[in-house]
């Protein structure tokens, strides 16, 4: 009823002008070799995977191979691509060394990537848990939007 309603627009205003990201996939791309710009925006972030573990979209795992002598088993673990170990091969080479580099590709799967394999469907759903839970301060937001106004 009118209860409803009224707490349901109080809501709203609290909320703000949701940002438009309809052109972020693209604007992201244009940034996408720009090493200095990621450099700049990652240089607040720790590698602590709090964004990511915090994130319900987030999906990234490990796949770890138990041996059990005679038989073995398979186990897929939820990882963090924030990590410096995430993308470290067996041989040493770590094609995402920098946090740059692992920053440039989560923003990059959220607002470029996924939209472009899903209809345009961003693969983040705004909660701001990841802004939250940031011990740094890093807000996925900002970063989108400098990439956005850069391009522009």
């Amino acid at each position: 009823g009118k209860e409803a309603d009224a707490k349901n627009a109080k809501a709203r205003e609290m909320m703000g002008e949701a940002h438009d990201y309809a052109s972020a996939p693209a604007k992201l791309l244009a940034r996408f070799d720009d090493m200095d710009f990621w450099v700049a925006q990652s240089a607040k972030c720790i590698s602590c995977g709090a964004c990511t573990y915090m994130c319900p979209t987030c999906y990234c795992f490990n796949i770890t191979d138990d041996d059990l002598g005679l038989s073995s088993r398979r186990i897929r673990t939820w990882d963090n691509c924030m990590s410096h170990t995430f993308t470290l091969e067996g041989s040493g080479h770590n094609p995402r060394s920098t946090k740059a580099h692992r920053l440039k590709n989560r923003v990059g799967h959220k607002f470029s990537y996924y939209p472009d394999l899903h209809k345009g469907v961003i693969a983040c759903c705004g909660c701001g848990r990841c802004i939250k839970q940031c011990p740094a301060g890093v807000d996925i937001r900002q970063i989108v939007n400098a990439a956005q106004e850069y391009a522009e």
